[in-house]
């Protein structure tokens, strides 16, 4: 009687296409020869995942928590201790590379969580994956620039729209917001082509050149004079993109502001509108607390 892998070509495609991804997973570890051919297979010959969501934590004691919320609505969760030595980040990125082998529908939302030590040692996923990852939102809970160029490269830049960078919460310290490099992001494709941008619990060097083309921004500020923000709003009233910008500042000018501007809309999240050109509306939203959110 012929082993599994004696079968015929198309009969071990056709066994493959009824399981689910789950079982394939579980079929490549059987033996080497399976791992080499599951491996080798054309993507398109995989079953479908049916993620709308993943989200992978890379914890401190070397474990990988794995979120997966299907487009069904239903959930599951996996924790993966790493081998004694092991870098954490590696394996993780590497899991990542298999599982999305079968996933055949844009991703609506990715999330990474780096909650381990900014020194770490991190590792470029562009050379694991056959193809970009599909994802319409990404959102990196990260210390550091090399950690967020990791994992953003990867992404599709023709599927992407939302960028989300979160300082994560275990080093989040309120009375101090730490301050990031995007130099090297700035210049990505992902970054050029996405639609809107959001940088949380944490600041980032701002120069309005880099957000220009976004339609939606929030970010936090340490501080911006009256003058700036008036010269940003002529900036902003010129970027044919361009909608909303919302800041939340811990120094401000605010009587300043009043004169140039006048009293805001609202109380809380103050907001000021502005016509532009083309008929849109350009809306600048502040408020001048750093307020905590949850990730």
């Amino acid at each position: 009687m012929p082993t599994i892998l004696e079968m015929p070509e198309l009969v071990m495609e056709k066994i493959l296409k009824n399981l689910n991804f789950k079982s394939v997973l579980t079929l490549r570890h059987v033996c080497r020869d399976l791992r080499s051919y599951i491996d080798d297979l054309n993507n398109s010959k995989l079953p479908d995942s049916n993620f709308s969501k993943i989200e992978v934590y890379f914890e401190t004691g070397s474990i990988i928590k794995w979120d997966f919320e299907y487009r069904d609505g239903s959930k599951e969760e996996f924790l993966w201790k790493i081998p004694e030595n092991s870098n954490i980040v590696d394996i993780a990125i590497r899991n990542q590379a298999l599982v999305l082998k079968f996933q055949k529908y844009v991703l609506r939302r990715l999330f990474f969580h780096f909650n381990v030590h900014p020194d770490s040692k991190v590792m470029l996923i562009n050379g694991l994956l056959s193809q970009k990852i599909q994802a319409r939102i990404v959102k990196i809970h990260a210390l550091v620039q090399s950690q967020i160029m990791s994992i953003l490269p990867c992404l599709d830049s023709e599927i992407l729209e939302d960028i989300m960078f979160w300082e994560p919460s275990i080093h989040f310290n309120r009375d101090h917001y730490k301050e990031m490099e995007i130099n090297e992001i700035v210049e990505t494709d992902q970054w050029k082509n996405c639609k809107e941008f959001s940088c949380m619990r944490f600041e980032v060097k701002f120069n309005i050149e880099h957000f220009c083309h976004f339609s939606n921004v929030h970010l936090e500020i340490l501080a911006i004079s009256a003058d700036e923000l008036v010269f940003l709003k002529e900036i902003l009233l010129n970027s044919p993109n361009f909608k909303r910008f919302t800041f939340n500042v811990q120094f401000f000018e605010e009587e300043q502001m009043f004169i140039f501007w006048g009293r805001p809309f609202s109380d809380n999240y103050k907001s000021y509108y502005f016509g532009k050109s083309n008929g849109e509306v350009l809306q600048i939203i502040y408020t001048s607390r750093f307020t905590p959110l949850r990730g």
